[in-house]
């Protein structure tokens, strides 16, 4: 019978022997057993460094994004606001994609290359300046609109009158074209509660304008489910628009995607 010799610890074993092979089963247990702790261990550090795999099963009340809709834009510069009414301080990370602090509640995101979605987590540090992830907000990154209200473009600022005045439109800059909104829709926040009104055109309906003049600088009006069809005549969609709200001579700088 031919033995083959194979030595772990310092120690040979005989394939030959039974023993032999009770022995380097025992020690093939031990050095897997070390294995896998080593694995578990650096998938441990793994998964608190990276915010990837957090998971937070609860809506920290004291977190306010805004604007609050979910979206980010592709390969574009997406302000977002958020505000802790405890006052404490914090600071995000993302997915993918790169954050650029503003000042204490501003921050830019940008670098989204590809459409789907994202995470946006906020860590504080407690008292012993450990860092520990108290609200997670997902995002959906969606393709920047060509969509247009009367002539302002998504995440710019218009005043009130402007835009109730205006239609929605595709803008084509390709080809020079301009095309009309066929359908969309305007989320209402009325007496604590959301709702949306359903336009079959291109303009605002009734409803909605009546809501457009109560709104006040600093707010923001929300359109979705905006459909057209292309010079093509195949039919398109644009998920979401959304522009601020200003004063009839005012300036504003966030929200502006520029």
């Amino acid at each position: 019978m031919v033995k083959y010799k194979i030595c772990l610890s310092g120690q040979g074993r005989w394939l030959g022997n039974p023993r032999g092979v009770s022995g380097l089963a025992r020690s093939y247990c031990f050095y897997f057993l070390i294995f896998l702790s080593l694995t578990a261990f650096s998938q441990t550090k793994q998964f608190t460094d990276s915010v990837t795999h957090f998971k937070v099963k609860y809506t920290n009340a004291d977190y306010t994004f805004f604007p609050a809709d979910g979206y980010f834009f592709v390969n574009s510069k997406n302000k977002i606001r958020i505000t802790n009414s405890r006052r404490t301080s914090f600071e995000i990370k993302l997915t993918n994609g790169a954050v650029t602090k503003i000042n204490d509640s501003t921050f830019v995101i940008e670098s989204l290359a590809n459409m789907g979605s994202t995470l946006v987590s906020v860590f504080e540090t407690d008292a012993n300046g450990k860092k520990k992830l108290v609200a997670n907000k997902p995002f959906t990154v969606v393709s920047y609109p060509k969509v247009k209200l009367a002539g302002v473009g998504c995440d710019s600022a218009a005043p009130a009158i402007k835009l109730a005045a205006g239609s929605l439109n595709v803008y084509y800059k390709s080809i020079n074209a301009k095309v009309p909104v066929t359908s969309f829709t305007m989320e209402l926040y009325q007496k604590e509660k959301f709702t949306l009104d359903s336009s079959g055109n291109n303009r605002l309906t009734k409803k909605m304008l009546a809501y457009l003049e109560k709104l006040k600088p600093g707010s923001l009006l929300y359109l979705s489910n905006i459909k057209y069809k292309d010079p093509n005549g195949n039919e398109q969609a644009e998920p979401v628009y959304r522009v601020f709200i200003i004063k009839e001579n005012g300036v504003v700088g966030f929200g502006l995607n520029n």
